[in-house]
């Protein structure tokens, strides 16, 4: 009888905590970091495959070729090097050394990865050198496909997480921003900025308050990377959106809880989109290996597994969402325009 209570309260708190996943009130959205750019360039690369035969479309959607596959197995094969009795025939005159050197170059070209092998383990994954088998290509490459559609996010890239402001709180963070904005020339401005994945942020322009003149923060977005705003123009027919970055310093204390909150939301996201159980090591603790990486077994997540790690994640979410309202505050003003959520 204990027993069945016992379970029913741990089902009871399951439901709970899955209600209280679902009502998403911390207001922060994870979202892919990645450049229009980068979106393009991945998107090209698929249909360059398509057209060389390695991949194809069929009415499950996006899966790999005969000649794909061949091209995989392609990388694993051993060369068929001339003998040297052979060489000695075609090349009069030459010597062992030479005929060494040959065959080490043979071996060399054969043992490197094509171009398609190298995507194909980089991004979709589930191909064993050891069998040759591909496991479940056509799942794989669709979920591919769509982690790079613009607005998508998944385990394939970089996250970062979009708070979007009410008006008032806008104007609020608008003012901040400009107030800690650094100085040159005696003119105050912002920093432009934009995201590429192959290399990273780049600046672009620097923006003054007359450049900006009629425009406002929209949404915050907290990354790894740091802290960036999107500001949009309140002029009408004005619809160009801007990013910059948000000048460090400002409240020191705020933003290193960001980071380690960002951190706890990543940590706990990459287990659920992994969807696998992680190895627990003799003291309890979730496993690594010696690069920090997680190391997982080969058991899928249970509901319970994936309510928990949802409610670890909410609540660097709640974390990033107040301590990130903060950010732009001074720490020494007595009288804070902006509190934290909670």
């Amino acid at each position: 009888m204990a027993e069945q209570e016992a379970m029913q309260k741990r089902a009871e708190k399951r439901a709970a905590a899955a209600k209280e996943a679902e009502s998403n009130k911390y207001k922060v959205n994870p979202l892919p970091l990645r450049s229009e750019q980068e979106i393009g360039a991945s998107n090209k690369k698929v249909q360059d495959y398509i057209n060389r035969g390695y991949l194809k479309r069929t009415k499950a959607g996006l899966t790999i070729t005969q000649r794909g596959l061949s091209e995989l197995r392609g990388a694993n094969r051993t060369p068929i090097v001339q003998s040297w009795e052979s060489y000695k025939r075609q090349h009069p005159g030459a010597t062992k050394s030479s005929y060494d050197t040959m065959v080490a170059e043979v071996k060399s070209i054969a043992s490197r990865p094509s171009e398609f092998y190298q995507w194909y383990n980089k991004n979709i994954g589930g191909y064993n050198i050891r069998t040759g088998k591909v496991a479940t290509p056509t799942t794989r490459l669709n979920a591919y496909e769509h982690s790079i559609k613009q607005g998508s996010y998944d385990v394939y890239h970089s996250t970062e997480y979009d708070r979007q402001l009410p008006s008032t709180y806008g104007t609020e963070y608008t003012k901040q921003i400009w107030s800690a904005a650094p100085t040159k020339d005696g003119e105050k401005y912002l920093q432009g900025i934009d995201f590429n994945g192959k290399n990273g942020w780049s600046n672009t322009k620097k923006y003054t308050k007359e450049d900006l003149e009629d425009y406002e923060v929209t949404n915050i977005r907290h990354s790894r990377w740091g802290d960036t705003a999107i500001l949009q123009s309140s002029k009408s027919g004005k619809n160009d959106v801007i990013r910059v970055k948000i000048p460090k310093g400002i409240n020191i204390g705020a933003e290193t809880n960001v980071r380690n909150a960002i951190s706890n939301a990543d940590y706990w996201g990459s287990i659920l989109h992994k969807n696998r159980r992680p190895m627990i090591d003799r003291s309890g603790n979730i496993a690594t290996d010696t690069k920090g990486n997680i190391i997982y077994s080969n058991s899928p997540l249970t509901e319970a597994d994936k309510i928990d790690l949802k409610r670890k994640q909410d609540a660097a979410l709640q974390d990033i969402y107040g301590y990130g309202s903060q950010t732009v505050v001074p720490s020494v003003t007595s009288n804070e325009q902006i509190s934290p959520w909670y």
